[in-house]
């Protein structure tokens, strides 16, 4: 008798493991946040969009340590479950650092606005960014979904959409600087 359940039972098994085998093989989705920044320009050769976002108030304190070329790593104050405020950290990029999980967001420095709390920075974008960016003008809010994972040193991005959301500044007349 138990030779005959036993078969069953790995017959019954294996039915159930091959049933569940898709749901285990399934990708996990990627987690992500949406920033805001504005749109300074772009370089369609590079692939690489300019871009400025406000910080806090408190980053004031330890700002002038960057110049422009610094790698470093933005963390953005959360408002609610995926979306961001404004940028609450500013941190030396470290390729050994563990932190690069969350809310945060590698660049290059390109400059640094103390009188109106903004940072100016360059990330690299997919093709599929470029093309929206490149129908946008200098001044013009953007929404950026970064996933949260950003494992080097080069801001990995997801994509790049118009925002509604005006600008906390009237945008200048000018047009995209394009390289």
């Amino acid at each position: 008798m138990a030779n005959k359940t036993l078969p069953a039972a790995v017959a019954l098994f294996c039915a159930w493991l091959f049933a569940d085998a898709p749901l285990l093989a399934a990708p996990s989705p990627v987690r992500s946040y949406v920033w805001s920044g504005e749109l300074v320009g772009i370089n369609r050769d590079a692939r690489l969009a300019i871009l400025k976002a406000e910080f806090r108030e408190h980053v004031l304190r330890y700002i002038d340590q960057f110049t422009p070329g610094d790698r470093v790593i933005l963390t953005w104050a959360t408002s609610r479950e995926g979306e961001t405020d404004d940028i609450i950290y500013v941190g030396h990029y470290d390729k050994s650092s563990t932190s690069n999980y969350g809310y945060v967001l590698p660049v290059e420095v390109v400059a640094v606005n103390k009188t109106d709390r903004t940072i100016t920075f360059r990330i690299p974008v997919p093709p599929k960014a470029l093309r929206t960016l490149k129908l946008s003008q200098t001044g013009d809010r953007v929404k950026v979904t970064a996933p949260f994972d950003q494992p080097s040193e080069t801001a990995s991005i997801i994509s790049v959409d118009r925002s509604e959301a005006q600008s906390r500044q009237p945008p200048k007349p000018s047009t995209v600087t394009r390289n």
